[in-house]
């Protein structure tokens, strides 16, 4: 599956519809399954995003392990290497608004 999807890479609009639906369900299961630790994770990975805008260093980089924080607190395998493949889908894209809008994705990911 996963590698059917990269080959994929050109139907953004799929993968849009997809990421709209996998990430608002991956997070519910990692509001029922995190540790303290996972929180703990995740909000450095929301400072860490925060400071490099600050800085105006930010990338796909900072976008990324906030994901990945938010995946590994699931505690599922599954939904990990699923999420991974989504990751990997994206990243261009996350680069993109990280460099033309980062103001939107610190916002969206403080909120939680």
């Amino acid at each position: 599956m996963a590698f059917g999807m990269i080959l994929a890479r050109g139907m953004t609009r799929d993968v849009l519809e997809f990421r709209k639906m996998f990430e608002p369900a991956y997070t519910l299961q990692a509001m029922h399954n995190a540790w303290p630790e996972d929180h703990m994770r995740i909000q450095q990975a929301i400072d860490a995003m925060a400071s490099a805008i600050d800085n105006g260093e930010q990338t796909a980089r900072h976008d990324v392990a906030f994901h990945r924080a938010i995946l590994q607190a699931t505690h599922n395998p599954m939904t990990i290497r699923v999420g991974e493949t989504l990751i990997q889908l994206i990243e261009a894209a996350l680069e993109t608004s990280m460099q033309t809008q980062p103001e939107v994705a610190l916002k969206v990911w403080g909120d939680l």
